[in-house]
């Protein structure tokens, strides 16, 4: 550790969160100013854990490169494009406080950390590539400068070096994957994969599988990232009979971890590590019933030619009907598709020269709706004053469709009885003129789903400058909101009134009205505040 003559008083803005207006509920308010960090995310698992291993009143240093692979077939698994990211991240110790923190490397590698609501300084950045990343953060001698301000007041600033040496880990490969696409929830489930044997204590193995909501359900790890404790060199782990729901798809993420770094160094009081992590990307699905209507996952989407493709992932066998909508309230069906075996497919739609934005979901066919929850709809325009309205339910069921214009008071329309032998039912609704917005639901005949008026507690929480967040509770069981967001001006405040649009995403609660997702949102350090909201539909 080398220190250097003080420096001058160094200062940096608080992130300062907007008061909302009074009376407004269900609001939370985005972190304006200070939201500097740029928007590479690791996969779950890929950030190694130290805490366990540093020392009382030691800080730490933490580089991870990380690169992201898919795994659909028993096969090796394929680089994800732009999945590649680095994170650094540097914890004070409790003998002094570090701010403006620089990290230096081979090939003119140069990055300003930034400061951290929790207080760490941290770094980050995507790459196209798994080379792109390695020909970026090179092995070599790097060093960290930082000014430093002791507990007594006295200012001044150090360094530490560090020399990383090339150690690229095997790619993860699960061993039994079509055996994890019919998973008996009720029991343990031995998941296996190709064990990294030439392991050594100081390199770390991560197992994290996720629901739809990216909650955690099961993980193991050779740190403490894991509730599970696992070797370096394990082969398999048994996720716990109960951690998984019946018929529910997830997605799991196995990490291989090659120590770069390690050291423990007593002058700066810092615990050093670097790691250059894999991680394998893959589904896994339950046996049994959730009750149909299941949303198929859509990953990967590119724009190729004039087609948008993407990897619809689901339950394999099941048929999907692709829909698309410009408004986030009507949807239409493009396709329909059968998934094969391996629960995976590319499917590839023609886009519309000069079309505005459009947005897409896969719905699971043939599942039906449970008594008093509203089936599957989607709407089409079938002419002037019309709208063809379609239901995918329970063969023989009868729904009553009722519409809404405020989504507070309901109106009956019709009844809708599915044949004995389908699914599907398509039934004409005239709408009257003059109308300006229009909702629609349906429940089984006799049975009224509840009144669509809770208040759902809304937490609001910063990943990066550009992705935020964003939990509930306290909502509708087994329900799905959509995401609203106003903008306030520096001056005159937010329209609560007619301000709102309707974001890219839903969020839906599960049993006990709690659920999560993520936002994407500007990195932008200017006075402004941005408000959500979320709306049943």
């Amino acid at each position: 550790m080398v220190f250097s003559k003080p420096f001058s008083s160094f200062a940096h803005a608080p992130l300062c969160p907007r008061r909302l207006p009074a009376g407004v509920v269900g609001l939370v308010a985005l972190l304006a100013s200070g939201l500097t960090l740029t928007a590479a995310v690791l996969p779950p698992g890929a950030g190694a854990c130290v805490s366990n291993s540093i020392p009382a009143g030691y800080g730490s240093f933490l580089l991870t490169k990380s690169a992201l692979f898919e795994q659909s077939t028993s096969g090796t698994p394929a680089e994800v494009p732009s999945g590649s990211a680095a994170v650094i991240e540097l914890r004070s110790p409790n003998a002094y406080a570090i701010s403006n923190a620089q990290v230096a490397g081979p090939g003119n590698f140069r990055a300003g950390l930034t400061a951290a609501t929790d207080g760490s300084s941290q770094w980050t950045s995507n790459y196209a590539t798994e080379t792109v990343l390695n020909a970026t953060l090179l092995p070599g001698a790097w060093t960290t400068s930082f000014q430093l301000t002791f507990t007594n007041g006295d200012a001044g600033v150090g360094f530490f070096p560090l020399v990383l040496v090339s150690n690229v880990p095997p790619l993860p490969t699960i061993a039994n994957l079509a055996a994890a696409q019919s998973i008996n929830p009720s029991a343990n489930f031995n998941l296996a994969w190709t064990a990294w044997a030439a392991a050594t204590t100081n390199d770390r193995i991560s197992l994290q599988v996720v629901d739809s909501s990216g909650t955690t359900v099961a993980s193991a790890a050779s740190d403490c990232s894991g509730a599970i404790p696992l070797a370096s060199t394990a082969g398999s782990v048994d996720i716990p009979a109960g951690a998984l729901a019946s018929g529910r798809s997830y997605t799991g993420y196995l990490t291989f971890g090659a120590s770069l770094f390690e050291s423990t160094d007593i002058s700066s009081l810092l615990v050093e590590r670097v790691f250059q992590s894999r991680t394998t990307r893959f589904s896994l699905r339950t046996s049994g019933s959730s009750g149909g209507g299941d949303l198929g996952t859509i990953e990967q989407p590119v724009v190729s030619g004039t087609n948008l493709v993407f990897t619809l992932k689901g339950t394999p066998g099941a048929t999907y009907a692709i829909e698309s909508t410009v408004d986030l309230t009507s949807w239409s069906k493009e396709t329909e598709v059968i998934l094969p075996a391996s629960g995976s497919l590319e499917v590839r739609l023609p886009l519309v020269s000069g079309a505005g934005p459009k947005f897409y979901r896969a719905v699971k066919q043939g599942g039906g709706g449970q008594p008093g929850i509203a089936p599957t709809l989607s709407l089409a325009s079938a002419g002037p004053g019309l709208v063809s309205l379609g239901i995918v339910g329970t063969p023989g069921a009868t729904y009553t469709v009722e519409s809404t214009t405020n989504y507070q008071s309901w109106l009956a329309v019709t009844n809708l009885t599915l044949p004995t032998g389908s699914s599907n039912a398509v039934v004409t609704i005239s709408i009257p003129a003059g109308t300006a917005f229009l909702a629609f639901r349906a429940s089984s005949s006799g049975t009224v789903n509840p009144p669509i008026g809770k208040t759902p507690t809304l937490a609001l929480t910063p990943l990066s400058s550009t992705q935020l967040r964003l939990s509930v509770s306290g909502g509708d069981a087994n329900a799905t909101y959509t995401i609203q967001s106003v903008t306030a001006g520096d001056t005159s405040g937010p329209n609560w009134s007619t301000g709102w649009t309707d974001q890219a995403l839903t969020v839906t609660t599960s049993a006990d009205g709690t659920g999560a997702t993520n936002l994407s949102v500007s990195a932008n350090a200017s006075e402004r505040g941005v408000f959500y909201r979320l709306i049943r539909r």
